[in-house]
């Protein structure tokens, strides 16, 4: 089963300034951090429990991911109760 990925409006925010930032050392840098993330969104969305729990409590499950080859980590959960979403915050 396929999950919807929600990106939250600060991690929307945080990918635009990765990508300005990584454009700004090299071109083509930021481009490349994209496809790197949006791999990352696609086998997420077919494999979201795949990866490291980082906080559990009744309500939230947080889990997180690296992007390959860049210091950047996706935190999200997944909510299943909300047809079956994963959500980046």
């Amino acid at each position: 089963m396929l999950f919807n990925v929600v990106v939250s409006e600060s991690a929307n925010e945080d990918t635009i300034a990765a990508y300005n930032y990584y454009e700004d050392k090299k071109s083509g840098l930021g481009e490349l951090f994209l496809g790197n993330l949006q791999s990352l969104y696609h086998q997420l969305a077919e494999q979201p429990a795949a990866n490291s729990l980082i906080a559990e409590d009744p309500h939230q499950i947080l889990r997180d991911v690296r992007i390959n080859k860049f210091p950047y980590v996706v935190v999200y959960e997944i909510q299943k109760k909300r047809s079956n979403h994963i959500r980046y915050s």
